[in-house]
């Protein structure tokens, strides 16, 4: 089973999260570190480490170093976010698909 085929059946068992939610919990989470975009990440299925890590990392060292890598903390997030909804978005045309064909 593909790593898609394995998010979507999570994505299923963990309650179908809306993009709206995401788009809540997105936009929430770039006040407090990005845990929240993290916690979409496994409601749909996705890790995130490979993500956050850097994020987290980035947002640190933008405090205590210099601010621009916090603006790179912030980049990586927007694309996290944006390719989490991507996902989402796949997964809710697919589950659409399937619903109708039923």
């Amino acid at each position: 089973m593909g790593t898609q085929q394995k998010g979507y059946e999570a994505w299923k068992e963990k309650g179908r999260i809306s993009l709206k939610t995401c788009d809540i919990m997105g936009a929430i989470g770039l006040f407090i570190f990005g845990w929240l975009l993290w916690v979409v990440y496994d409601r749909a299925g996705k890790t995130g480490w490979t993500l956050f890590v850097p994020i987290i990392a980035l947002y640190v060292l933008g405090i205590r170093v210099h601010f621009g890598f916090a603006i790179a903390g912030v980049a990586i997030y927007l694309y996290a976010w944006y390719s989490i909804h991507k996902t989402i978005r796949g997964y809710q045309d697919r589950y659409s698909r399937e619903s109708a064909a039923s």
